[in-house]
């Protein structure tokens, strides 16, 4: 009996309004029906369009504004993705490429249904999954098409595998990443040094082979074409087989954090087998990334100068990674890894623990390479809080045997230094010029440096002042010719030395 009522219930209801069950094919221009296909196109600054649908023998226009909550085509299509029903599944993709594919898949009814969609457009952002149904107001102002096509579920799969040929050449591949990303976050590269000025909002990246700067592509807060967005594609979203660990002495959404670490990065590795794949990125921005959030990048930070260094390493160097990160004791904000990557790596386990290096030695030296062949050399020097060494001359200088130029914010204590014969510090005169955009040391976060002649540039997380001598620090240290000639330009004018 009761079944017979909630029949009839849905009849009525079916009835009088309009028919609530949820579909998987595409609909009448009022969404009060089954078709075979709809087009509809949208010209930039209107709120409706016109629509197409079978026979196709003249355009309709659109019943209703594309945001509305009902009564329309797109709306009654997208309700099982923006709603909840057990027998109408999907997969969608989405970014703010034009040409983006949107996917809904086939039903999991068992009753015998064969039917699905594919919903082709050119919205960002769009649709929302498992929310209340809307569009994006501020794509009003663009002309856009929104195609649906009724199929068999028979059709997905030859769908589903040109898609991802289209997809990964028109525009990037939607996987998420555990790779260094070419400037527009088109295809995998070994490394990626990025370099923004102070009041820039893009700055220069350096990609290989490093023979010379080439313009930032996007706004580094803009949600799509960019290298680092790409990198952090799993950082802000979700994704099961990407993982990772950030580290930040000014954490996004923490408030008080109390370290003496100024370390700030994050590495990703792929934890499907057998891929042997991970990222270490290195940077210098406070409050970045945000995980599981949409990407952004903080707008206060648009006014200093900063670094963001990936470099693409195999899972094997993560743990050496770990053991230079131990001296430091950075901040761990996020850690997804699983507990069988880290109880396999001992000093991985004992950063994420919060632990630090409590018995000698308290400065080490750590050697990594990237996963290219030939792979690029990159040395980690790091020391504790314990250590009473600055890491400027007593560890990096005195390794590398050779002079260095400094460029860093200074302090009145800590000078330039030329007593010792081959191993002088000399630092870098301020303003500098990079890639004809200019950086000065009040608004420049970052330090780095290079030898006075050799292929070898260094990033370090602490300026060059006494204080370091008390404090842990860490310094990435890559062995390239290119990336040493792009800084050696910079670092053509040193202030005198006595």
């Amino acid at each position: 009996m009761m079944k017979k009522l909630a029949l009839l219930l849905s009849l009525i209801h079916c009835t009088l309004y309009f028919c609530a069950a949820q579909t998987s094919k595409c609909q009448r221009a009022d969404g009060g029906g089954n078709v075979d296909w709809a087009i509809l196109y949208k010209p930039p600054g209107q709120k409706r369009g016109s629509i197409l649908i079978p026979p196709g023998a003249a355009w309709v226009v659109y019943p209703a504004d594309l945001e509305n909550g009902a009564g329309h085509s797109f709306w009654k299509t997208f309700e099982s993705v923006v709603g909840a029903h057990n027998n109408k599944k999907f997969f969608a993709y989405n970014n703010a490429a034009p040409g983006v594919v949107g996917v809904k898949t086939k039903s999991n009814s068992k009753a015998p249904a064969d039917e699905a969609a594919w919903i082709v457009h050119t919205v960002p952002g769009y649709p929302k999954p498992k929310v209340a149904y809307t569009f994006p107001a501020s794509e009003y102002a663009n002309g856009h098409l929104l195609i649906c096509l009724t199929i068999a579920e028979s059709q997905i799969e030859p769908i589903a595998l040109l898609l991802s040929l289209i997809h990964c050449t028109l525009y990037f591949c939607a996987a998420q990443t555990s790779k260094c990303q070419q400037a527009d976050g088109a295809g995998n590269v070994d490394w990626a040094i990025l370099y923004k000025p102070p009041g820039q909002k893009r700055g220069s990246l350096l990609i290989p082979p490093g023979a010379a700067w080439e313009g930032y592509p996007a706004d580094l807060d803009a949600g799509a074409g960019h290298s680092f967005l790409k990198t952090f594609e799993s950082v802000v979203g979700a994704h099961n087989n990407k993982k990772f660990f950030a580290y930040n002495n000014a954490a996004p959404g923490v408030v008080g954090v109390k370290t003496k670490s100024n370390s700030k990065g994050v590495v990703i590795l792929d934890i499907t087998a057998p891929a042997d794949e991970a990222a270490w990125i290195v940077h210098t921005v406070p409050g970045y990334p945000k995980p599981k959030v949409a990407y952004t990048f903080p707008a206060s930070e648009y006014a200093n100068g900063h670094l963001l260094i990936c470099l693409t390493i195999a899972e094997s160097q993560i743990e050496p990674i770990a053991a230079a990160l131990l001296m430091t004791s950075p901040f761990i904000y996020y850690n997804d890894v699983p507990d069988a990557e880290v109880n396999t790596r001992p000093s991985l386990k004992k950063v994420l623990s919060g632990e630090t290096a409590l018995k000698p030695p308290f400065s080490a030296k750590q050697n990594i390479k990237t996963q290219a062949n030939p792979s690029v050399p990159v040395q980690i020097f790091s020391k504790s809080e314990r250590s009473k060494y600055e890491i400027y001359q007593k560890l990096i200088s005195r390794q590398l045997k050779k002079t260095i130029k400094v460029w860093s914010r200074r302090d009145k204590k800590l000078k330039a230094n030329c007593k010792i014969p081959g191993r002088h510090i000399l630092l870098v005169s301020t303003p500098i010029d990079v890639n004809t955009q200019a950086s000065s040391l009040e608004k420049d976060a970052t330090n780095w440096l290079i030898p006075e002649n050799g292929d070898i540039f260094c990033t370090v997380d602490k300026p060059y002042a006494i204080s370091q001598k008390y404090e842990p620090a860490v310094a990435v240290c890559i062995q390239l010719a290119n990336i040493f000639a792009r800084f050696s330009t910079i670092a053509a004018k040193v202030n005198s030395c006595s």
